[in-house]
């Protein structure tokens, strides 16, 4: 009975120390999506509509970047004009939850979005 009291404490354990390690992974592989905030983004407004196209407004933006869950970049979407509104087509990505950065003259903001 000890043998097995001994082999269940062991193995609940080893279980969460792997639960510790996933997280602190997690957020070692989130830490690499730029976080700062620019007040030169203070009034842009992300949308996302039912086909999963983003609809970016009041935003003069040089680049926008898709980031996974994991922090690994998935798309990088250079804009050549001076638009202030933007619609970026994501439809070719599977559901889950991603980080759109916004990048104009090296200042970055950071948005949340989850894709159904």
């Amino acid at each position: 009975m000890k043998n097995i009291l001994l082999i269940f404490c062991l193995v609940f354990s080893v279980c969460n120390y792997g639960q510790q390690i996933k997280k602190g992974l997690l957020a070692d592989l989130q830490s690499n999506v730029p976080e700062t905030e620019d007040l030169i983004f203070k009034e842009t407004v992300v949308n996302q509509n039912a086909t999963n196209c983003l609809n970016i407004k009041n935003a003069v933006l040089d680049k926008v970047f898709v980031y996974d869950v994991l922090g690994k970049l998935q798309k990088t979407i250079v804009i050549l004009t001076n638009k202030e509104n933007h619609i970026i087509d994501l439809s070719q990505f599977s559901q889950g939850v991603y980080f759109i950065v916004l990048e104009k003259d090296n200042k970055t903001a950071r948005r949340k979005i989850v894709l159904n």
